[in-house]
């Protein structure tokens, strides 16, 4: 089986729970095991005694996956950098920074654009907004509490915080106006996950609108609360697109990943910082604890294309007042103009150039309530190329 995943460039990562009387030794036996014997790529261990030092600096694991909630990275690397970045941070960080943006909590946006960012140099982040121990992503935009009672335990199993928003209405339900609100936020979660400079996790489901019907531990349900639903038509059949709209780009735009973590500097001396933030005026966001809405711009000069050439610059306008909020574009070098990629308010679920922004040097936008608005920056003059010409 993992011969033929790797055959069709899938890698296998298995999880491990051990518990507090497995000894140092078998743990680490146990995982050299399935990778020489079976030659899974990598491991996402959980447990409280994990001789993190010990695996991460063993030989025969150098180039395979390794998932913690921590490293103690000084005692593993020293002063050095890794040859090969094979460790990563596996934690709930991420998705509640997310999840309370998303749903417009006060003193979020700050916290939540540094975890965008993050992309240290030693070791991987692995982020994500829905697992499999919590709602699924469909069901973070449908239920404000767990919904638990089939499981049999008095709906006292799971996890009580859970940081959702239902749009409105408690599950299910024929309201317009209320899918449309839940479509567009799964689509803003998921234009902050792909933008993330992290390693973005999907939960297998997810892309397909998968819904639990509230139920945030359905360990012991096998049937259709447990069972995933191959939605092709309806929200699933739009949110598999946009999903695979939104990992086109960020493969075909390497400033979206970048190698290196940003800085807030002009490290290059290019004129343009590689990441900057913006507000109502261009380069003075608002990081309040009241504030709601900011906008982000990726230098294109620090992204190399394949080609070795630069990449286009981007501006994330992310609004998640319950009100329009305007921003100010930031001015592009010269010959360069902002155009409109995407708008999560909209019906359609392609990711393609809509229109040129006007208004000049320095354009002001309104973004609708609860809206992020994506922006590339492309040349005056000659035609413009839609992705996939």
């Amino acid at each position: 089986m993992v011969k033929e995943l790797h055959r069709n460039g899938i890698e296998v990562i298995l999880q491990f729970y051990f518990p507090k009387s497995v000894k140092p030794g078998l743990i680490l036996d146990a995982i050299k095991y399935w990778v020489l014997e079976y030659h899974i790529d990598g491991v996402h261990l959980k447990g409280e005694r994990i001789p993190l030092h010990v695996i991460a600096t063993d030989p025969l694991l150098c180039e395979t996956k390794i998932f913690y909630d921590y490293f103690p990275f000084d005692d593993i690397y020293g002063t050095q950098e890794p040859a090969y970045k094979n460790l990563a941070i596996y934690k709930d960080d991420y998705m509640y920074a997310a999840r309370r943006f998303l749903k417009g909590d006060d003193n979020a946006l700050s916290y939540f654009m540094e975890l965008q960012r993050q992309n240290p140099s030693r070791h991987g982040i692995i982020n994500y907004v829905t697992n499999y121990y919590g709602f699924t992503l469909t069901d973070m935009v449908s239920y404000d509490r767990k919904h638990n009672e089939d499981n049999g335990e008095d709906n006292e199993d799971g996890n009580d915080y859970n940081f959702t928003w239902n749009c409105g209405v408690e599950g299910i339900t024929r309201k317009k106006t209320v899918q449309e609100l839940r479509l567009r936020q799964i689509k803003n979660a998921l234009v902050m996950l792909f933008s993330a400079q992290g390693t973005p996790l999907i939960y297998s489901g997810d892309e397909l609108g998968n819904t639990r019907y509230g139920n945030n531990n359905p360990y012991c349900q096998d049937n259709e609360i447990g069972f995933i639903k191959w939605n092709m038509t309806g929200m699933g059949k739009k949110i598999f697109s946009y999903m695979k709209e939104l990992i086109a780009l960020r493969r075909q735009h390497p400033v979206l990943r970048n190698e290196k973590e940003f800085k807030i500097l002009d490290t290059m001396g290019c004129g343009y910082p590689d990441i900057s933030y913006h507000g109502e005026e261009a380069w003075r966001p608002d990081f309040g604890g009241h504030s709601r809405y900011a906008g982000v711009m990726y230098c294109g000069f620090y992204g190399k294309t394949a080609e070795k050439k630069d990449d286009n610059f981007f501006y994330i306008a992310y609004n998640m007042y319950w009100l329009p909020s305007t921003f100010a574009l930031p001015k592009l070098p010269k010959d360069m103009e902002w155009c409109l990629l995407t708008d999560t308010s909209e019906t359609s679920n392609k990711i393609e150039e809509e229109m040129q922004i006007q208004g000049g040097a320095r354009p002001r936008i309104e973004v609708p309530p609860r809206t992020v608005h994506i922006y590339i920056s492309r040349q005056k003059k000659g035609r413009h190329i839609k992705k996939g010409s």
